[in-house]
């Protein structure tokens, strides 16, 4: 949109709104004190965006038939080759569809972004693509990525492939139930509060909350920097493994990453854990929301990790309690101010998108 400033009658309209009036002196002495904005307007529009170049501009899409989504878990069907080599190739990936694919409509599981196609790919877009990898589409995810479940899509409810009677979990509720459906070998998932856990555990894929910064949010909306992690969603911990070999590293864009601790994981596959600590959270049993059966799985994986050689003993952490309390917190703050902002995060320094700002400013109507 360009800047310009408003005119004479448009400032005695403005004026009146407030009881004043003003003559055509005081409107010219207006305009003119406002002249230095409307130049610096006019710079910030010639200056170029800088977002990350598309390694692969090849690619097509389209919108899934219902015969070909019976979970409703698929947002868009694409056809996006990667790198003819790498340690993904022939792997099919699902990203969720929060996350940036160039040239591709990207709805965040509403109806209120009908015209955003985002302008760049996400780094974690660009390494599975240089890895070898095929995305073969979007998967559905909650509105605005804000329920744990699966049925605040506009697209619809996500039905776990287990039996479509029941959710997937959420709120990356279609990448879960693609890989457990066996649709794809790997999806991607986001998480600021269990959104790649909680579908990975209802719907038994294997979900990766890596460590915070390990791999780049850059090209992904984001809901609160300081809990923003992006993952892979894959159907074994060896191939969550390989996945997680190419998706880690500084970008070098991303204001959420310090250093690089990207490690070669696949190595580590069937190492021993003898000397490895374990803590179990204490406080994580016997609640008024716990299943027995849970509690009752979660001790039984305890056990087995001791019996391998670990060292599992009980930890409390008492403020794990009003968790979710102190989260709300800081989260709905700012997702607040994300959506008055046109998606744009206060306090972190990253790539912003102007196809997402566009877009997302129109949200209230």
């Amino acid at each position: 949109m360009t800047f310009r400033l408003p005119n004479h009658d448009e400032l005695r309209a403005l004026a009146s709104e407030f009881g004043a009036s003003l003559d055509n002196d005081a409107a010219d002495a207006m305009l003119s004190y406002f002249a230095p904005f409307r130049e610096g307007y006019q710079y910030l529009e010639t200056v170029a965006a800088g977002l990350p170049p598309i390694r692969y501009p090849k690619r097509r899409f389209r919108m899934p038939d219902r015969s070909e989504n019976q979970l409703g878990a698929w947002s868009t069907i694409t056809e996006l080759a990667g790198a003819d080599q790498g340690p993904l190739l022939g792997k099919r990936v699902a990203v969720k569809d929060c996350i940036f694919v160039a040239g591709v409509p990207m709805k965040f599981g509403t109806d209120i972004l009908d015209d955003l196609t985002p302008d760049f790919d996400a780094t974690v877009v660009t390494r599975l693509l240089d890895a070898g990898a095929e995305i073969s589409g979007k998967a559905v995810c909650e509105y605005l990525c804000l329920s744990g479940g699966s049925v605040t899509a506009s697209s619809g409810f996500v039905r776990n492939p287990h039996n479509p009677d029941y959710a997937s979990g959420g709120s990356s509720s279609g990448s879960a139930a693609l890989v457990a459906s066996g649709e794809v070998d790997i999806a991607l998932g986001t998480d600021q509060a269990g959104s790649v856990r909680i579908p990975s555990s209802w719907c038994g894929t294997v979900g990766m909350k890596a460590t915070y910064g390990l791999v780049p949010y850059t090209g992904i909306p984001g809901m609160e920097a300081s809990v923003d992690h992006v993952g892979p969603i894959t159907s074994t911990v060896a191939e969550n493994a390989l996945a997680l070999e190419v998706l880690a590293g500084v970008d070098g864009l991303d204001g959420r990453q310090r250093e690089s601790r990207k490690c070669e994981y696949t190595k580590m596959l069937g190492e021993n854990i003898n000397g490895l600590t374990i803590g179990v959270l204490g406080e994580g049993f016997g609640q008024p929301a716990s299943a027995a059966l849970v509690d009752e799985s979660v001790r039984a994986g305890a056990a087995q990790f001791a019996a391998l050689g670990a060292e599992v003993k009980e930890v409390s952490v008492p403020m794990h309690l009003p968790g979710l309390v102190v989260w709300s917190g800081v989260v709905i703050e700012s997702v607040c101010n994300a959506l008055k902002m046109g998606g744009v995060n206060f306090n972190v320094d990253s790539v912003f998108s102007p196809a997402l700002t566009d877009s997302m400013l129109d949200w209230k109507t």
